[in-house]
């Protein structure tokens, strides 16, 4: 079956910030939010280039004097520079990241979106021996068959195909790329459903093709009348970059 790739600018020019609004308000058992959640994978020091960054969310959790986010969407870009005028952030391409040194890159909630094996390519020239690539993604799979999370993306047309990339084989495929598996991670974050606004922004920030969202709304309201938020699972990776070959 072929899948259609999910419109990822369309909808980052239609609701530019949706993703940091909706993560924002989402938190685990330790009330961290995703991108705390991601900065705990940073170390203490060196520069952090940010691909897919939004609305640069993630620089809030670091000095920003370290921070490099880089995004394909001028509309994202433009609320990072409303939201963090002290934030630098420059219009481009995940597999064409800026040449400048990095201790550590980050791909936050789009690790999905991008060629495993082609974006390590692309990044290993730009971090040293032991740089970290960090990133999460929301876990779409069908072993959460049953759960509300599942049966709001059937709602809203997925129909448990890969989205796009289903980062299986992570190991393997990172060892073949020369970085190493050094965690991989799963947690649950609390979205809230209470309120009309809330639902409407969950359902914005799915890259997802929706004919109809009556379905969707109707389960979401169900949450709501029962007091209860919506789990939504995020997986957390981090690849450390090997050493070159002696030669």
């Amino acid at each position: 079956m072929t899948v259609d790739p999910p419109d990822v600018r369309g909808l980052h020019a239609r609701v530019p910030g949706v993703t940091e609004d909706l993560l924002r308000v989402a938190q685990d058992t330790a009330g961290r939010d995703p991108y705390r959640w991601l900065a705990e994978l940073i170390p203490s020091a060196g520069p952090v280039l940010d691909l897919c960054c939004g609305s640069a969310a993630l620089a809030d959790c670091l000095d920003p004097a370290r921070y490099l986010g880089v995004d394909s969407s001028p509309d994202e870009l433009a609320v990072a520079a409303a939201r963090r005028p002290h934030v630098r952030t420059r219009l481009g391409e995940a597999l064409d990241p800026p040449g400048d040194a990095a201790a550590t890159i980050t791909v936050s909630m789009g690790l999905m979106l991008l060629p495993l094996e082609g974006l390590l390519a692309k990044v290993r020239g730009t971090l040293p021996a032991g740089g970290v690539l960090a990133g999460t993604v929301p876990l779409r799979s069908p072993t959460l068959d049953g759960t509300p999370y599942n049966r709001l993306l059937t709602a809203l047309g997925w129909r448990g195909e890969p989205f796009p990339e289903p980062l299986h084989d992570l190991a393997g495929r990172a060892a073949s790329c020369g970085f190493e598996l050094s965690s991989d991670e799963l947690s649950h974050f609390a979205v809230p459903v209470e309120r009309p606004a809330q639902r409407e922004l969950l359902l914005r920030s799915f890259y997802l093709p929706v004919v109809d969202l009556g379905g969707a709304r109707r389960l979401l309201l169900g949450l709501a009348e029962a007091g209860t938020t919506l789990p939504y699972p995020i997986r957390r990776i981090a690849l450390r970059r090997g050493a070159d070959p002696a030669r």
